[in-house]
């Protein structure tokens, strides 16, 4: 499978949300007439496709304006169910719009790799306690940059990373960035 970020994608439910960003998921059989490199000997190897189109199997769309989705992704088993689950980054997403204080902190969601092939339609993560955002709907798990004091452009998740670092489980575990702290 493959997932590809397009941190300036537009949001078009509801209209208007501009830079959500967008991630863009891609599996084998589903890529609507794109094929992988190799399997057509007199295929152009490189293949561009226009992400708007319904070359992607499933799309998830970011929250709220300027979150950039998709600006760092990884993937490993962190559930330790057998699938791989997709983390993905909004850099700049706020957890609290209102609070100056608060914003640009940046958030790193991940979403269950057994749910995200299962289900064809796109995610759309929406803030269930707006103006907040701690607990956004779609996702299997949340992090958030700051600490809710002066937690100005930490930019948690400006890179990220999963797999077993600490060699202690089956569990693969996140690794996040931050620009700031």
């Amino acid at each position: 499978d493959l997932a590809a970020g397009a941190i300036y994608a537009d949001r078009t439910t509801p209209s208007g949300v501009k830079n959500a960003g967008a991630v863009y998921l891609f599996r084998p059989g589903e890529m609507n007439g794109l094929s992988a490199p190799g399997s057509d000997p007199n295929a152009d190897p490189a293949v561009t496709a226009d992400p708007n189109t319904s070359a992607a199997s499933r799309t998830i769309w970011g929250t709220r304006l300027w979150d950039e989705l998709g600006f760092a992704l990884a993937a490993g088993d962190v559930t330790g169910d057998g699938w791989d689950d997709l983390v993905a980054a909004a850099r700049w997403a706020d957890r609290n719009q209102n609070n100056f204080n608060e914003v640009d902190e940046g958030a790193a969601y991940m979403f269950s790799g057994a749910t995200v092939v299962s289900d064809p339609n796109a995610i759309y993560l929406d803030c269930s306690d707006p103006p907040a955002c701690n607990n956004p709907t779609a996702v299997d798990a949340a992090i958030f940059g700051g600490d809710y004091l002066n937690s100005r452009s930490d930019e948690v998740g400006f890179s990220l990373a999963v797999g077993d670092f600490n060699q202690a489980s089956v569990f693969a575990d996140i690794a996040l960035s931050s620009v700031t702290q």
